[in-house]
């Protein structure tokens, strides 16, 4: 069975943003199973406190030092993305871009949510590898 969670929301500092959104210091955490359904969801800080509310989130739903859940996110650095590589788990860094593409194909409502690009980050990874 697939397991996939993904993380949105954060944007990255200065020139390296895709558009000039504020920063956002949390994440949108959906995980989501091998028939898109939503097993849960988190809002957690950009920060080590945050990080292990991933954690604890992910082990709700089976993950495992032996067995980790794999993660997309929106972005290639950062704490996060440092702590998911270092827990031995598979990190796929989507790009925003993409994110929006695959949500206007999938979705029929045009408005953007942080949740909404954690459900559609979480169902990339899983449609597409």
């Amino acid at each position: 069975m697939w397991i996939a969670a993904a993380c949105s929301g954060a944007q990255l500092p200065g020139a390296l943003r895709a558009r000039r959104a504020p920063r956002r210091p949390h994440h949108d955490v959906a995980v989501v199973d091998s028939d898109a359904r939503l097993l849960g969801k988190l809002r957690i800080s950009d920060d080590a406190a945050g990080f292990q509310g991933l954690l604890h989130l992910l082990a709700e739903h089976g993950d495992s030092p032996d067995d980790p859940i794999p993660v997309a996110i929106e972005t290639s650095r950062g704490l996060l993305v440092a702590c998911l590589q270092a827990s031995g788990r598979r990190v796929y860094a989507i790009n925003p871009m993409a994110v929006a593409r695959y949500r206007d194909r999938h979705t029929v409502s045009r408005k953007k949510s942080d949740h909404q690009d954690a459900v559609v980050l979480a169902n990339v990874p899983r449609t597409d590898t």
